[in-house]
């Protein structure tokens, strides 16, 4: 779970709508601490190909989908996503910068 201004967000929900995104092979959801707020949803994003995923189009549908509190604010492209042996994003990477 993230802390953002004092409301609870759900990285499951959406990594859901992430993932569903045209040109998203993987996706999770972190938080980044930030003084003033929390923590700031980012979405780490691993790519079908480079080029292949439109970032602002991807923030738009991720927006236009959930509450204000809820939108990411930044999306990272990585080759890989942390994972445990299960192949499930690993939790305790769930927060950047830490």
């Amino acid at each position: 779970m993230l802390f953002y201004k004092g409301y609870r967000v759900d990285p499951g929900e959406l990594e859901e709508l992430v993932s569903r995104f045209r040109g998203v092979r993987a996706a999770v959801v972190v938080g980044r601490p930030d003084p003033s707020v929390g923590e700031l949803p980012v979405a780490l994003v691993v790519p079908h190909s480079p080029g292949a995923v439109d970032i602002d189009g991807l923030l738009a549908r991720v927006a236009g989908a959930v509450p204000r509190y809820k939108r990411i604010h930044d999306v990272v492209f990585v080759d890989e996503l942390p994972a445990t042996p299960e192949g499930r994003a690993r939790a305790a990477r769930r927060t950047q910068g830490r």
